[in-house]
């Protein structure tokens, strides 16, 4: 059984900073770190990249806070400022969509480059959702239901599922599996797809580890499934068109 730690801080100046907000503010530095440099090796300039990384940052992260609040009642006040506390994962990840949907439309990027861009976007914040998730497993954020296996976490009013380590756990082979993937050339939007693929299922299963099941959690996870399905059915169906015609 894994033991318990409590959520490590720091007293500066008279505030106290948790371990929360410094591994959030590493995720989004190593997110912006992995997408620019996979841009910029095919081209992409520096100018529009970095536009486009604080567009789909700050959408993401403004929609993960209003759409907490809308979808759960965390507590009836707004917290946008506040990261540390109200961020839903699949919030952010609409916002982030939304915010990629009207950059392409404001820069003209269109065609084959969209995928480009969201390929890289996926790869990016696989990478950058290791931190992500450390931090709520370091905050016990997501604590699951009551367990006696050994993946537990040994918490004071008893052994639990911590779902924030659990996903961090994941995270990391699907984030190495991604990276190992895109040293060979794939179809645009290969990485996006097998993203959604992925992590709608994996969703699926983390919530059968809660004490209560959370509908919004089932629901964007199944609709991640399912648009990835859709992509990677398309294409294959394309293809085949393609070779029969020839």
């Amino acid at each position: 059984m894994i033991p318990y730690i409590p959520q490590p801080y720091l007293d500066v100046a008279g505030f106290r900073l948790y371990a929360f907000g410094g591994m959030v503010a590493l995720a989004i530095l190593t997110g912006l770190v992995v997408f620019r440099a996979r841009m910029i090796r095919r081209g992409e300039p520096s100018s529009r990249v970095l536009v486009y990384c604080a567009a789909v940052v700050g959408f993401g992260l403004i929609l993960s806070h209003t759409l907490k609040d809308l979808a759960f009642a965390a507590d009836g006040s707004s917290g946008l400022l506040d990261v540390s506390r109200s961020i839903w994962s699949f919030g952010g990840l609409a916002g982030g969509t939304v915010a990629s949907l009207v950059f392409f439309w404001a820069a003209g990027v269109k065609g084959e480059k969209r995928w480009l861009y969201l390929d890289s976007t996926a790869i990016a914040f696989t990478t950058a959702w290791i931190f992500g998730r450390g931090g709520c497993s370091l905050a016990h954020d997501h604590i699951g239901r009551a367990s006696q296996s050994i993946f537990a976490v040994a918490f004071p009013e008893g052994p639990r599922f911590e779902l924030g380590m659990i996903e961090a756990v994941f995270t990391i082979f699907f984030a190495a599996l991604l990276h190992y993937l895109d040293r060979r050339p794939r179809m645009p939007g290969f990485f996006w797809a097998l993203f959604l693929v992925v992590y709608g299922p994996f969703r699926l299963w983390l919530d059968t580890l809660r004490e209560t099941p959370v509908p919004q959690d089932q629901a964007f996870a199944l609709l991640a499934f399912a648009a990835g399905t859709w992509f990677f059915a398309s294409q294959w169906g394309a293809r085949v068109q393609q070779e029969v015609r020839c």
